[in-house]
C-alpha cells in the first residue's frame, strides 16, 4: 500500500523536452523575433501547465469519488445487516 501525503504541495509540472528546447531556441533569436515569439511561447507554456493541473485535479476528484463509493457500499451493507437483525427480533 503506497502512502500518500495528507496535504499535497503544489509542484510545478516539468515542461516536456520539446517545449524547453523551443524556449531555448527563442531565447537565442534576435531581439525583434524574440519579442514577437516570447508572449506566444509563454501562452503555450501556461496552457500546458493549466492542462496538467486540471488533469491532476480530475485524478484527485476521481480517487476521492472512489473512496466515497467504497464507504457508501460499506455503510449500505452494515445498514442491511442491522435491518435484517432488527426484523428478526421483531418477528420473535
Amino acid at each position: 500500500m503506497s502512502h500518500q501525503p495528507r496535504f499535497r504541495t503544489k509542484v510545478q509540472p516539468a515542461l516536456p523536452l520539446s517545449l524547453r528546447q523551443l524556449g531555448e531556441e527563442i531565447a537565442r533569436l534576435p531581439k525583434w523575433h524574440r519579442e514577437r515569439l516570447e508572449p506566444i511561447y509563454k501562452r503555450v507554456v501556461d496552457a500546458f501547465k493549466m492542462r496538467t493541473r486540471v488533469m491532476q485535479l480530475a485524478r484527485e476528484a476521481l480517487e476521492q469519488a472512489k473512496l466515497e463509493i467504497s464507504l457508501l457500499k460499506f455503510d449500505n451493507e452494515v445498514t442491511k445487516k442491522e435491518n435484517e437483525r432488527l426484523r428478526k427480533q421483531l418477528d420473535q
